[in-house]
């Protein structure tokens, strides 16, 4: 039975709407791909720019760490020192030394907390900054007697029990200090690497779902080439 011009018109007509609909469909393909593929460069960018940021900062705070924690521990020794210096000698440029250097020890330990607040909240460091400050003063009182000439009381001070004790308070107090920050650096370096984990993992996905779409968006235009081709 030969087709009338109607049914030729009307299938003509399908065939249009047909071909109408696939090439819609490929457009919305490779437009997602398209808008996929920008927020996955975007979104590598980001963390590329985001990671050197968040490892820089991350080294400068444990280089920060190590520095302030090994010149507190020297500039405790260093005032230590000068007071027994010039009370074994009597010579008063040990005491403007120990001037000199004493703001330098407040200053780290300032730093310090500035780095790390919550670590300087516990009783450790308020025991530590009481001993403080009962050692400042037998080394201040210790000068007194240098500045007298009495360099026997000075000495007796400064190497008695209770001097001792106190030295033995803060010693052991900074080190508890120092170890918290120690941990407080490696706690944040393990948080840093869950988060690049999970970023990486989540624009792994990305790069999978894109790379997908682009593919299906291909088989979908060859397909509707082939239709076009065909009719």
């Amino acid at each position: 039975m030969v087709p009338t011009n109607a049914e030729v018109r009307g299938g003509e007509r399908k065939r249009q709407v047909g071909n109408a609909v696939s090439s819609g469909l490929v457009v919305r393909l490779f437009t997602a791909a398209f808008l996929l593929t920008v927020v996955t460069l975007c979104g590598l960018i980001w963390y590329t720019w985001h990671s050197y940021k968040e490892f820089e900062a991350g080294q400068e705070r444990i280089f920060k760490t190590v520095e302030l924690t090994g010149s507190i521990v020297h500039l405790d020794e260093v005032l230590t020192m000068s007071a027994r210096m010039a009370a074994a000698t009597g010579d008063l440029k040990w005491e403007e030394r120990y001037r000199e250097f004493e703001p330098l020890l407040d200053s780290r330990i300032n730093e310090a907390m500035a780095l790390w607040p919550d670590v300087f909240i516990s009783e450790a460091v308020s025991q530590t900054n009481l001993s403080n400050i009962k050692l400042v003063e037998m080394e201040n009182k210790a000068f007194d007697y240098v500045r007298d000439d009495n360099n026997t009381a000075a000495q007796d001070i400064l190497y008695s029990d209770a001097y001792q004790e106190q030295k033995r308070i803060y010693s052991n107090g900074m080190e508890q200090v120092t170890n918290s920050m120690h941990q407080q650096v490696s706690s944040e370096i393990v948080k840093q690497r869950g988060k690049a984990v999970t970023t990486i993992s989540f624009l792994v996905l990305l790069v999978i779902v894109t790379v997908s779409v682009w593919i299906y968006s291909l088989f979908i235009l060859r397909r509707f080439v082939d239709d076009r081709t065909r009719y």
